[in-house]
């Protein structure tokens, strides 16, 4: 009899052990409530925090200068050439642009979200020298536009991106978002020891300049 005593104490101790143990689950299950972390407790990352191996669809160019001969310009990515030259080429980008236009502490600005670039919307008023362009970006970064100090001149590669294979409302080989001024623009890339690369809006034509030559500036910047 006490045998049988202690057995149904143990059994009943059992029971109610486990019944505690498992109560909560079959409670939130039953109300349809989840054991996972509400949203509001998960870290959202920043528009900041996002690197480029999050944005798949990111197209990287070129942006280190280099010494450039025609056939290297000519070789460049994302391009479509109609012409070929013996100084370069007539042709247009072959990505899909993604422009938007921002004002930034009162300055102009055009992003585009494909290559990940930031343009200045407008750019040099006149055309200068080469190594004038170079000091005219300078002064850009020293007044820190837009809040950037990191403005310089485009590669081919990036300079190459903007422009359209056909001529639009501006009478212009890119899009009407940017200034129309600056109707053909230096790049940072040199050619032999007394040119740079430059590329014609007006024209779609990549080719190089004698530094002593005037062309404009565009700035561009990679955002990071």
């Amino acid at each position: 009899m006490f045998i049988m005593k202690n057995y149904l104490q143990t059994e009943c101790l059992l029971f109610l052990f486990f019944s505690f143990l498992f109560f909560p689950l079959v409670s939130y299950a039953e109300e349809g409530q989840s054991t996972l972390p509400a949203l509001s407790d998960v870290p959202v990352k920043t528009e900041q925090e996002v690197t480029e191996s999050e944005a798949p669809n990111r197209v990287s160019l070129r942006n280190a200068y280099r010494n450039l001969s025609a056939v290297q310009v000519e070789a460049i990515p994302h391009k479509s050439i109609r012409k070929w030259k013996k100084w370069g080429f007539y042709g247009s980008s072959t990505l899909k642009r993604d422009y938007e236009e921002k004002t930034i502490n009162g300055e102009r600005v055009v992003i585009e979200h494909t290559t990940g670039l930031m343009w200045h919307q407008s750019g040099s008023k006149s055309h200068t020298k080469w190594e004038n362009a170079k000091k005219w970006v300078e002064d850009l970064n020293s007044k820190g536009y837009a809040g950037y100090q990191d403005w310089r001149l485009p590669t081919v590669d990036e300079a190459v991106s903007l422009l359209q294979a056909d001529k639009k409302s501006n009478n212009l080989y890119i899009v009407p978002i940017f200034d129309k001024n600056q109707l053909y623009i230096w790049t940072g890339d040199g050619f032999l020891k007394h040119a740079a690369w430059v590329v014609s809006f007006r024209s779609a034509l990549t080719t190089w300049s004698e530094v002593k030559y005037r062309n404009y500036v565009r700035p561009v910047r990679t955002i990071k």
